[in-house]
């Protein structure tokens, strides 16, 4: 038991520095890009990210999940060890293909992304390069720690190409080449670190087994994939139908909203173990973590235009209001936290969270198709608080009444 607790405490840190990383990144990153390319390019690279991480989601198909259980699993058997390895190593690569050549095709039909072919390639280089990061195989060997140091690296070395090179507004295109540059340089070192400081090696496989993998993992693909129906695909539909400068400060509004909600992620991941063991504190918990995202909207309520001055030198009243309407939201998403993602699962109803996760998503990508186009970018704005409002308050529906008949 203490072995296992020293296992879940350092990899707990391993993952909040992981998190903690980005969100620090991210705090720097936002408005150093806003002030130096402006909102109209910033827009531009919110829109082609956007499409990228559609593409390097399925590339990633729910294996920080599934493979990470398995290899767990078969941490003391090296032939199985490898046979998953190669297995999972395999699957990523020809999804990697089979989703270059989709690319390829999306800039043959939309005139939008041939236009920035040179951002969108950019886009897609980043996404794959942090998609095919085994992450899954060190996590999976208790060796979280190489993770953290591994995404410290990436991103404290994105952070020093992005000052270094990208100093006016004509150097946009580069940003996320730079950013892919690190993520390649980490992808690259992560298989030297396995080939020299692991006896795990590269087997050979079938399709068949090839195949069983992918339809093994299908659900938490979907787990894994379903939120961005309506996260994601707003930030692009809206850069389809809405202008640069109007994506820009909705992307830099929802960002930043996304990385106070980060935070809840966070304080939940150093709850689980204490929820897993005494699931009677949950209701404590819920209390907690719902009280934290209602004193933080708040916050942002009446702080939006100082934070709106820090991040942008143009445009603060807009992205004062955009940031002001998408707090509503937050608490539900802390409400979701609680109640779906650390909440019905641990009360053995994973398979009800996730059917409410995917139902909710494909209702709110209706929501963002009819709103989008009429409304711009204020109906991502509906679409991300319709959504964050069904899924915080089903599954504290879902999760209570549960409970109630258990």
């Amino acid at each position: 038991m203490k072995l296992f607790r020293g296992r879940i405490f350092k990899n707990l840190v391993a993952l909040g520095a992981i998190r903690g990383t980005n969100i620090v990144v991210s705090l720097v990153t936002i408005p150093y890009l806003v002030k130096t390319v402006g909102l109209e390019n910033y827009g531009l690279l919110a829109f082609s990210l956007a499409l990228a991480t559609f593409f390097g989601t399925v590339v990633q198909y729910g294996f920080s999940i599934s493979a990470t259980r398995r290899i767990a699993h078969e941490k003391g058997n090296l032939t199985e060890l490898s046979k998953e390895f190669t297995l999972t190593t395999a699957v990523t690569w020809a999804f990697t293909l089979i989703i270059a050549a989709c690319f390829a095709f999306t800039f043959t039909i939309f005139r939008n992304f041939s236009e920035i072919w040179n951002l969108h390639i950019g886009a897609f280089s980043l996404s794959l390069a942090v998609s095919l990061f085994p992450h899954w195989l060190f996590l999976g060997l208790g060796r979280s720690s190489v993770v953290a140091i591994m995404t410290l690296f990436i991103r404290l070395t994105y952070i020093g190409l992005l000052i270094l090179f990208v100093k006016e507004p004509a150097d946009y295109i580069l940003v996320h080449y730079l950013n892919a540059l690190s993520a390649m340089s980490a992808l690259f070192v992560s298989y030297i670190y396995i080939a020299l400081y692991t006896d795990v090696k590269l087997t050979v496989v079938k399709f068949r087994d090839m195949w069983h993998h992918v339809v093994s993992g299908f659900s938490f693909f979907l787990i894994q994939f379903a939120p961005l129906l309506y996260n994601n695909f707003t930030i692009f539909f809206v850069g389809l139908t809405a202008s640069p400068v109007s994506v820009g400060i909705f992307s830099v509004a929802s960002g930043i909203i996304e990385i106070i909600i980060s935070f809840g992620r966070i304080g939940s991941n150093a709850a689980l173990p204490v929820l897993t063991t005494k699931p009677e504190k949950h209701s404590i918990f819920a209390t907690v973590l719902i009280g934290a995202g209602i004193t933080i909207s708040c916050l942002v309520l009446l702080y939006a235009p100082i934070i709106a001055q820090i991040v942008s030198d143009e445009n603060h009243g807009d992205i004062s209001l955009y940031l002001r309407v998408l707090a509503v939201g937050m608490p539900f998403s802390f409400a979701y936290l609680a109640y779906n993602t650390y909440g019905l699962a641990i009360f053995g109803h994973s398979r009800i969270a996730a059917k409410l996760t995917v139902t909710i998503s494909l209702i709110s990508l209706l929501i963002a198709i009819v709103s989008i186009p009429t409304l711009g970018s204020w109906g991502g704005v509906v679409t991300l608080i319709a959504a964050r409002t069904m899924l915080g308050s089903y599954s504290a529906f879902v999760a209570k009444t549960l409970v109630r008949t258990n």
